[in-house]
C-alpha cells in the first residue's frame, strides 16, 4: 500500500516522533507507559489539530470511545483489527 511507519514504545514516544516526522495518520494505542494514549493524542492535537489520529484499543465500552474521541481522536478501532478497519478511517 506504500505507507511508511514508524513505532513509539510510548505515548511520550509517540509525541516526539510525531513532532519530528509529521505523519498524515496516527494509530494511538490507549493504554501506553508514561504518557497515555489520551494524553498524547491532546499534545499531538494543540500542535497540530489537522492531524488524523486514530485510537487503537481493546476496550469495547462507549465510554472509552467517547473518552478517545473528546481528547481529539477522529476514530475509534478495537483490537484486534484488520487493515480494512484502519483504510476506512483514511477516508
Amino acid at each position: 500500500w506504500g505507507f511508511q511507519v514508524q513505532e513509539a514504545i510510548d505515548g511520550r514516544d509517540a509525541v516526539e516522533k510525531a513532532s519530528a516526522w509529521t505523519p498524515e495518520l496516527v494509530l494511538m494505542d490507549l493504554r501506553m507507559p508514561r504518557l497515555g494514549g489520551l494524553d498524547a493524542t491532546r499534545e499531538l492535537k494543540r500542535d497540530r489539530p489537522e492531524l488524523k489520529v486514530v485510537a487503537v484499543t481493546a476496550n469495547a465500552f462507549e465510554e472509552d470511545r467517547a473518552a478517545a474521541l473528546a481528547a481529539g481522536c477522529d476514530d475509534f478501532v478495537r483490537k484486534p483489527f484488520l487493515a480494512a478497519d484502519i483504510l476506512k478511517c483514511l477516508n
